[in-house]
Order: structure tokens, then sequence, then C-alpha cells
């Protein structure tokens, strides 16, 4: 998400009404370069979060529910010296830039009043969070670095605070609008076919490209060059400007956050499509970074799934290998058997030390020769026995491996159907279901010795038919094992033919359905399986009297018996012809 200049300074006057004269209660630090501070004022308590993530850095008032590393920062430990029971006085942005500083009023080591000041640096990879006394000089920062690191400063403890580099661009709030297009003139022959954002951004200091761009698509401004411009729309350009400066001059501010595919995705100044309007900045951002980091948990807690179930199907398919080759050998075992009988038959002709023996082969319709190695180290009775003893052990061995074959593929079979589950996973419940089904780590499991407290139950997905039918799509094997429990007998159950996949449940009247609601359950039955990408995907049904559960049985795994198959084709084109004529239910 962009963090820029305008956006702070809207979220600093929103924060300075929260949180003006409060008084700092805790702090904790936090990992990805974070800091929690908990403010307590008369009215309520709250959560600056301030960040110098180099994608996400920034600050606004949190809701989350955060946990502190055990063994604070050394930075942390600063700041609760300096900053525990002081009060804020004023957070604000310098010239519109993305510097900010947070003043704090609170009392030395002996007792005077003084001044201190945070100052937050949301400079992607540059940033960093820097505790200064009443002077500016460096108490300490996040990240020190001397001239080593930094050619145009050093910030270390004890040394003057300097700014970053400065550019040259305006101040949008000091800005006079009859410069605009002389300005716009001078940047566009600098900067040659830039697009009309992207000269804005380049002008003004604190304006992102993504700011520049939503305001003009706001005003209904196209992004062309600035030689493509009329003077008309030079002139509702000039007006757009001067609408937004006088509205940053006047707060408070409005707050949008926008979607992506019904997810937050970017907090806007204006709004667009797909925004809704936020009560204030901190509750649009909470919201984008809540999701954003709850997405991004989900990915984390996938590719350690992954990983964990690819390993184990990785070694039982190296062992799988193994066996297949042990019953292959086995078929060639024949011509031992055929060595060791002529050599049976030839014993009185092998001498002591002979390394092989050239006999009459009378397995051979011709009659022809045979050259039989020997071991010289062996007499004439061991090598006939070795013979003997290689075939015993390599059928006995293939004898074994047709039984751990079986066993196997169904081990493969299921984890693959483990690592379907892991890609349909939406939520941390159902990845911690995934994690005790599979791995039984006790770190993932919800207080089990608490009789009262019960593990999170996740819900299958639900969607209604055409015609009115309920079909349940089941999104891994615990809320399979649960779909299949809980249906009646005449219910249908649906499944993809030897192919992984989630169990659906077609709720039927009495045993009673139509072909278009068994269409619409077999389709979503294709699009939740491996088969996802075939053009013809073979589904079994049958009805749910028919499943047999094994004992000792893995979850989701179940037999059946008086099954059809349909075929369906699961494409992008069919898959979105059934939404459109099914429609998604809410479980409450």
């Amino acid at each position: 998400m962009t963090t820029d200049g305008i956006l702070l300074y809207c979220l600093t006057n929103e924060l300075n009404h929260t949180l003006k004269n409060g008084r700092i209660d805790k702090i904790h630090g936090l990992d990805k370069g974070q800091i929690l501070i908990k403010v307590r004022s008369a009215q309520s308590s709250h959560q600056l979060l301030l960040s110098i993530h180099p994608v996400d850095g920034g600050l606004y008032i949190s809701h989350q529910d955060f946990h502190a590393p055990s063994q604070p920062s050394l930075f942390t430990m600063v700041l609760r010296k300096h900053l525990s029971g002081a009060k804020i006085i004023n957070i604000e942005t310098f010239q519109m830039d993305r510097i900010l500083f947070i003043h704090f009023a609170t009392r030395n080591d002996i007792g005077d009043l003084s001044r201190k000041t945070i100052i937050l640096e949301v400079m992607g990879k540059h940033s960093n969070m820097i505790l200064v006394d009443e002077s500016f000089i460096i108490i300490d920062a996040m990240k020190k670095y001397n001239h080593l690191i930094s050619r145009h400063r050093e910030v270390l403890p004890n040394l003057p605070y300097v700014f970053p580099p400065s550019s040259s661009k305006h101040n949008l709030l000091e800005y006079t609008m009859q410069n605009l297009i002389p300005d716009l003139v001078a940047q566009t022959a600098i900067n040659g076919d830039w697009t009309i954002e992207k000269l804005l951004s380049a002008m003004f200091q604190g304006l992102s490209i993504h700011t520049s761009k939503t305001l003009l698509q706001y005003c209904a401004i196209p992004s062309l060059t600035l030689p493509e411009f009329s003077k008309m729309e030079l002139t509702v350009l000039e007006n757009c400007l001067a609408s937004f400066k006088k509205t940053l001059q006047n707060p408070p501010f409005c707050a949008y956050i926008q979607y992506q595919e019904d997810i937050p995705h970017q907090v806007s100044l204006f709004p667009m499509d797909n925004t809704q309007i936020c009560s204030g900045f901190s509750e649009a951002l909470d919201a984008v970074y809540t999701t954003k980091n709850l997405l991004q948990s989900i990915q984390h807690e996938k590719q350690i799934l992954r990983k964990n179930v690819s390993l184990r199907i990785k070694k039982l398919e190296k062992k799988l290998k193994i066996h297949q080759q042990n019953i292959c050998l086995a078929k060639e075992t024949d011509m031992e058997r055929i060595k060791g009988e002529l050599l049976t038959a030839n014993l009185y002709q092998i001498r002591n030390g002979m390394k092989e023996i050239v006999v009459d082969n009378y397995y051979d319709p011709d009659f022809g020769k045979i050259t039989i190695p020997l071991d010289p180290s062996l007499s004439p009775s061991a090598n006939v026995s070795r013979y003997f003893k290689r075939v015993s052990k390599i059928r006995e061995a293939a004898k074994i491996s047709r039984e751990m074959l079986y066993t196997l593929e169904k081990e493969i079979a299921y984890l693959d159907s483990v690592l379907l589950s892991v890609d349909e996973a939406d939520s941390p419940i159902e990845l911690l279901e995934i994690r005790d089904e599979i791995l039984g780590d006790s770190t993932y499991q919800v207080h089990k010795k608490n009789k009262k407290s019960a593990n999170p139950i996740s819900l299958p997905l639900h969607f209604v038919s055409s015609t009115g039918l309920d079909i349940y799509v089941g999104k891994n094997n615990k809320q399979n094992d649960a779909l299949t429990k809980s249906a009646e007998g005449h219910d249908l159950w649906l499944h993809t033919k030897q192919i992984p996949g989630s169990h659906v449940i077609l709720k039927t009247n009495q045993g009673n359905y139509d072909d278009q609601s068994l269409l619409e359950a077999a389709l979503l039955a294709a699009a939740h399986s491996k088969g996802r990408d075939s053009s013809k995907v073979p589904v079994d049904y049958t009805f749910k009297k028919n499943l047999r559960k094994p004992n000792k049985a893995k979850a989701g795994m179940v037999t059946y018996e008086s099954n059809q198959t349909i075929l369906v084709d699961p494409s992008k084109q069919a898959l979105a012809k059934i939404m459109n004529t099914t429609k998604k239910a809410t479980d409450k």
C-alpha cells in the first residue's frame, strides 16, 4: 500500500484530535521494526502502532491483538526509560514530507520538565525511528549508521539530528496556483513524455503517483501528457488542485477503503469505484493492514504445510519406487532359477576355484550352451545355494513390496488430498485443522487442557442450487468427515473419481433431486479437486447410505458402492455460469 506525505498529513490531524494530551501507559517492541505505544486518555485507551517496515511503514491507531516478544529490544527499553508516563503534546509532519514528529512532555532523571520527540521517517527501505531530546540531539535510533553507510548523515547517539536529503519539490499547502502551468512545462522539459500524474508527483512534496492518479480520476481528468491537454482541461486541472489544496487546509478529512476482489486493498482520500467510507484514516489503515497481515500469515502457514506434506510425499514416492523395482526384479528371477537348476544338474563338473562354467541349457529349445558365473571362493554346493537363495530373497522382497505398494499408494493419495485442502484453505482455523490432522503440533492446539474451551470449528462452503437445493462442499478432511457424518441417508454424496478432491453433499428432498442440481453439485466437486484444470472430470455420486468408513481409516477416507458417474467440464466459463445460477449462502 502507498503511504505518502499527503496521507500522513491527513492522519496526523486525526491522531492529534484523538491522542493529544494522552499519557503513555506501555511501550512494546514488535517484530518487523514496529513499536506499539499504549496511550491512556480521559475518554479511553488506544494502541498507536509505529512501523518502519519498507512496504507498510507509517503509524495509525490499531485494534489488533499483538504479541510482544519476551525479550524487548534495546531501542524499546530506551523508549520505556524516557517516555513512560509522558504526555503527547503534538503530532505533525515536516513540510508534507514522509517525516513525522511525535512530541512528548516528560520529566528527566532529576524531575525537571523536558521534551522528547520520536521522529518517524517513512522512506521505504531507508525508513527509521529516532528518539531525540529538546535540542534535537539523538538519544537512540532503531537503525544506527555512520558515514560508511551514508555519506549524507550519521545516525548515532549524542549526535545532532540531520534531516534526510531534501528535494526541490513544492509544498502544496503553500503553493501558488498561478505557477502551475509554467512549472508543469518546466517538468516536461526535464522528464520528457511523462503523463500528468507523474509530473504532479515530481512537482509536489508528499504527493505519490497513486494519490495523484486517484485525484485526477476523481476530477475526471484523463491521464495524458502535457502537450495533449487542451486549455479547458488545463483549467479543470488547476481548479482540481486548488480545490484539493483547500480541502487539505480545512480538516477533518474523509477516508475511504478501496477494495480489490472484496478485499481491503488501499486507503484513498477520494470516493472511487469499489470504495467504502470510513470514520477515519486509522480505521481504514487498520482494516487494510489487518487483512494484509492475515493473508500473509495464511500464505506463510500454507507454505509451511506444503513444505512438510510435500517432503513426506517425496519420501513415500522414493519408497514406492524401490518397492516397484523389487516387484519388477522378481519377474526376472526365472533366469536365476534356471542357472541354479543347471548348476545342480552339473554339480559333478564344478571344481573349487572356478570362476565360471559352460553347461548345456536343456531349457533352451535349441539345446545351446550357457555360461554361468561362479564365485571362486565358494564350494560347488555353495555356488548352487547362492543362486537359489538370491531367487528366494528377491521373491520374498517382492511379496513384501506388493503388500507395501497398496499402503504407500493409499498414503500418497491421502497426502495429495491434504495438499488440495491446503490450497482450498482461506482461514487460519482451516489451516489449524490441517496442521492438527497431519503434523500433530501441540503448539497449534487450542487449550486442550481446558475442558470449557473448545477448538474453533470451520464451516464448509454452502451453496444453493438454481432450483433451491442446498449444496455443501468440504474444504479439508475434517470438514469432509463432518459433512459425511451429518448428512442424511437419502442425501447425495459426490466426489471426483480416483482424484483427490472435496466431499460434496447435495441435500435432497427424501431422495428426490433434479438433473440441474446434480450437474451444479458435480461441477463444484470438480472445481474443488485436483482435476480442476482438466477438460473432462469424472465425478462419482451415490446416496450417503452407500458410504462406509473403514476402521482406522484416515480422515476424509471412505468406501462406497452402487455409484454412478457423471462427466463434467470445470472450465472457467462453466464455473462462471454455475456461479451465476448458484448463490453462495452464509452459515451463521
